[in-house]
């Protein structure tokens, strides 16, 4: 299997697996404290099912969901799915500028891929920010 074809497989199996859990579990019926207390306990795809969710329907606010997207990236980082942990890191900084964690992701996953210019650039946001929140 090639490198695109494995990645198309990956999604689509993603997509049965969450259509499955939607239909046959009690996680479609859940409410946003089961989604959350799946997003922050449990790893990989259960914690992606978990982080979706409240992603989707935008449970919380603006904080709540940067978290939402730190800790689905995260697991898409242990599933080795860079690209997607790299989407995910990437929206909760939009939602969280001060995220520093979430810019720590990303300069592992740009280092990982090869990219050591938006690694470089990444870095530099950083320090920024470390720099801005030490003068306060």
């Amino acid at each position: 299997m090639g490198h695109r074809t494995g990645g198309v497989f990956y999604y689509l199996m993603f997509l049965i697996i969450f259509a499955g859990s939607a239909v046959f579990s009690d996680t479609a019926t859940s409410g946003p404290q089961e989604d959350w207390s799946a997003c922050r306990n449990l790893s990989g795809i259960d914690a992606v099912l978990g982080c979706t969710p409240i992603i989707l329907h935008k449970f919380g606010d603006d904080k709540k969901l940067s978290r939402a997207f730190y800790l689905r990236g995260l697991n898409y980082l242990n599933l080795k799915d860079f690209r997607r942990a790299e989407i995910d890191f990437l929206d909760a900084i939009s939602l969280d500028p001060n995220n520093t964690i979430s810019y720590e992701q990303l300069i592992f996953i740009y280092n990982k891929l090869g990219r050591p210019s938006a690694a470089a650039q990444t870095k530099l946001k950083l320090r920024e920010i470390r720099e801005k929140s030490a003068d306060r």
